[in-house]
């Protein structure tokens, strides 16, 4: 043959092309090699019968009857049958097919864990809808939510209580009410009352939430937990019903 000619070595059983060489190479063992005028395109060819054919990318979900697979960089088979087992799989198809699959089965305990942390995590997530995520601005909502209850504690009703803040001496009324009367004097108004009410409104707003998120959460991750089997702990995450409301 001519110099101009390219030699490709192909694996004789499945026809997937392993090297090309501008010289004829030597033989090996389960090898053959077959010469072409042009140099082919070798990641989407096999060799068939002397010709060189386009592969054509496997299904995994329906593998080919005729389809040679390695299976962890293991010697290829034709026949394959999916792993069932505990493991992670390296799957490869050769010869007329192609493609590539990383396939991993986890044990039940392994499958609750992602799960549970699945839950958690979509759980914080909501949550953080509701609630403030800087540091700061946390320890301002806290303050706001005690400035509520130290005013709840003044009187049963909004007179009683602003009488008895009234009553109180000036630097013990910024101690105990900073943040409402602030907010009072920034809007105008004569006492913190209005301001604690709005405190508590957004307090209450946010918590209620969170109290939901919260609920729906746990009682999903126990249901996880509880399920015995890998089809059924998937089956309680996928109920998990985050629009539920009491």
């Amino acid at each position: 043959m001519g110099s101009d000619l390219m030699y490709l070595t192909y694996e004789t059983k499945t026809g997937a092309i392993c090297g090309q060489s501008t010289s004829l190479p030597p033989a090996y063992p389960g090898y053959s090699t077959i010469a072409v005028p042009i140099s082919p395109d070798l990641d989407a060819s096999y060799v068939d019968a002397g010709a060189i054919k386009s592969r054509i990318a496997i299904d995994w979900s329906t593998i080919a009857g005729d389809a040679w697979i390695s299976v962890n960089d293991a010697a290829a088979t034709i026949g394959f049958v999916m792993p069932t087992a505990v493991g992670v799989w390296r799957l490869r198809a050769v010869g007329k097919y192609r493609g590539e699959l990383t396939l991993t089965i986890q044990t039940p305990a392994e499958v609750e864990a992602t799960l549970v942390d699945q839950a958690k995590s979509e759980g914080e997530r909501r949550r953080m809808l509701v609630m403030s995520p800087g540091g700061s601005k946390k320890t301002v909502y806290s303050l706001k939510q005690s400035e509520v209850d130290s005013w709840n504690d003044l009187g049963s009703t909004v007179a009683t209580a602003l009488a008895a803040f009234l009553g109180l001496s000036l630097i013990k009324q910024k101690r105990k009410f900073r943040f409402a009367m602030a907010e009072a004097a920034f809007r105008g108004e004569a006492n913190p009352a209005a301001a604690i009410a709005r405190f508590a409104a957004g307090s209450d707003a946010a918590n209620a939430e969170a109290a939901r998120i919260e609920a729906i959460e746990q009682a999903g991750v126990t249901a996880i937990k509880a399920a015995t089997t890998i089809a059924a702990k998937r089956a309680a995450y996928t109920a998990i019903n985050w629009n539920w409301s009491a």
